[in-house]
């Protein structure tokens, strides 16, 4: 590990200030990120890491496959541990030597690595654009998530997250009636579609099953009878987990069609000229954001054998 000069390229991570460093034997962390990380296995090699001046640190174990993401890419590094002062992770040649070759511009402060068969840019930081990228170090807690809010929320969106609380409480039941009520208009002398389930490995179904039972107990979804019926999707999200989808391909091809005229786009950005506020909402569960017009629920039956729900 060598001396970092002013001008390397940097990351503003959740947990503080990453170096991306050529200079850097191997990849190291933190001794207080490291106590953070419960449930990653740590591997006994004491060790001593030379530093800039002739200095030496002393390391007592390695985070081993430790899972890191990267403006939505996901990297799997060991780690050393040791005492930084200056950064709390740094990013050494092991990590370069996994992704090469790469493009690196130093003066506007980007890489370019192959990533899963094409290239992705990573931005560091630079003084003339901000902060868009994170990188994390992804923690296991087993304790219940802390519901206080940080300490650098503005006073106005603290006082709007604490009177709307409940609105970011998972839900019990479905959405109150409104004017928009979801309506499925068919095409004249349309029949109803009823399509075979998919084939699922065990995991995938035992998965399917899992989120269809909580459905059921939040009042989302109920037991049905319908003549309509489309097969279930399960999509693979970036953390892992599995979104629940419902292919209603077939469903839509007898739906008739909406003839709303469709906004222009130059135009809506136009309205935003002196918009100084954005926002980023990520709604919990898509499906059940609108009601369903009272009768038309029967349409969107999905079946997940042996029984349609």
């Amino acid at each position: 590990m060598r001396v970092v000069p002013t001008r390397a390229i940097q990351f503003m991570g959740l947990v503080g200030h990453i170096l991306i460093d050529s200079g850097s034997s191997a990849s190291f962390v933190s001794v207080s990120i490291a106590e953070q990380l419960t449930d990653v296995f740590v591997r006994a090699s004491p060790s001593q890491v030379q530093v800039a001046g002739g200095g030496v640190l002393h390391s007592l174990g390695i985070l081993t496959n430790v899972e890191w993401s990267l403006d939505q890419c996901v990297f799997h590094s060991d780690f050393r541990v040791l005492h930084l002062s200056a950064y709390d992770v740094i990013i050494g040649m092991d990590w370069f030597e996994s992704f090469s070759p790469m493009h690196v511009h130093w003066l506007h402060k980007w890489l370019v690595i192959p990533y899963q068969g094409q290239s992705i840019l990573l931005q560091g930081l630079n003084s003339v654009s901000p902060t868009h990228l994170y990188l994390q170090l992804c923690a296991i807690q087993h304790s219940e998530p802390s519901e206080t809010l940080p300490d650098d929320v503005p006073p106005e969106i603290r006082h709007l997250l604490t009177l709307y609380q409940h609105l970011f409480e998972p839900p019990t039941e479905l959405p109150p009636s409104r004017a928009c009520n979801h309506r499925i208009p068919l095409v004249p002398g349309a029949q109803p579609v009823f399509t075979r389930p998919y084939r699922y490995p065990p995991g995938l179904k035992d998965e399917i099953e899992r989120q269809v039972s909580d459905m059921l107990s939040q009042g989302l979804i109920q037991p049905s009878t319908s003549f309509f019926s489309s097969p279930v999707l399960l999509v693979k999200k970036k953390d892992g987990t599995y979104r629940f989808c419902v292919d209603f391909r077939q469903l839509n091809a007898i739906t008739a069609k909406s003839k709303f005229p469709v906004p222009v786009f130059d135009q809506l950005m136009d309205e935003l000229t002196h918009a100084t506020w954005f926002s980023n909402l990520d709604l919990r569960a898509g499906f059940h954001q609108i009601l369903l017009h009272p009768g038309e629920e029967h349409k969107t039956a999905f079946q997940n054998a042996p029984g349609t729900v």
